[in-house]
């Protein structure tokens, strides 16, 4: 590693490494003395070379190799409180939750690293991005960057709600709102008594208001009767197909049995 000590900050050197462990001691030189391992080829198991570079890199999008790249969509979490308390909320969001708030100041600066790194548009959740008294002003400020979805549950679109929508733009955002069935039972159930007839209020009171609204469901199969109960739903309320995010529960792994988890808003 003398050779890294004697370049100039930025450059990058090649090494070869022979063994798993000859990669792990570069690691943790690297992490010790405030240089940079850039990527890793492994050849064969245990043989292959590391690249390393000089100090941290003042832009690290320009340490990336073209194919590693950060994907086409950045999500962003607003906040973790929220007004329901869903029993499969992949964050554990309720109205007891630490709000956790990222805030305007970061929420710009990542948006503008990401539109400069590639990023082609923006998702914006929680928790229910709703509750934020300043949600307008950070959905302004991201649509100004990039095409920009907002998921909420729609139920808060009354008083400052109802205002804080009207704020926000029409052209470049998007409201993504889940109804999980097309009847009240299943959404209730996991969501809360009356939850269904209030996002069905919501999807209305957006639509009205000239906002792009997205619905999405997630139902058991490809051959679920649900499918078409939701898609006739969907329609009577005037949205379009191409809007109507009806999936599958994703199934991962090998085993025969096993339990179905939802992973929508």
């Amino acid at each position: 590693m003398r050779t890294v000590e004697q370049m100039a900050e930025g450059d990058t050197a090649q090494f070869a490494v022979a063994s798993a462990s000859e990669l792990e001691l570069v690691r943790r030189w690297c992490q010790k003395t405030g240089n940079t391992l850039v990527s890793t080829l492994m050849v064969e198991q245990d043989t292959g070379h590391v690249t390393v570079c000089r100090g941290r890199p003042r832009n690290p999008g320009s340490m990336i190799p073209a194919d590693r790249m950060p994907g086409a969509r950045l999500w962003l979490y607003t906040n973790f409180h929220c007004n329901l308390a869903c029993d499969y909320c992949c964050v554990a969001s309720s109205p007891k939750t630490d709000p956790r708030l990222l805030g305007i100041d970061n929420i710009q600066a990542l948006v503008t690293e990401a539109a400069d790194w590639g990023v082609k548009e923006l998702y914006l959740t929680g928790g229910e991005p709703f509750l934020l008294p300043d949600i307008d002003v950070i959905v302004r400020a991201c649509v100004d960057r990039l095409p920009t979805t907002l998921l909420t549950n729609g139920m808060l679109f009354r008083g400052h709600g109802l205002r804080k929508l009207q704020a926000m733009p029409r052209q470049g955002f998007a409201l993504q709102i889940s109804v999980d069935s097309p009847t009240p039972e299943v959404h209730d159930s996991h969501r809360g008594v009356g939850s269904w007839k209030r996002a069905l209020a919501g999807i209305r009171i957006a639509l009205d208001e000239g906002f792009t609204v997205r619905v999405a469901a997630t139902i058991s199969a490809h051959d679920d009767p649900a499918l078409d109960q939701l898609h006739a739903l969907f329609d009577g309320l005037g949205i379009p197909r191409a809007d109507q995010v009806i999936r599958p529960i994703a199934l991962q792994g090998v085993a025969e049995e096993g339990s179905h988890s939802r992973a929508n808003r």
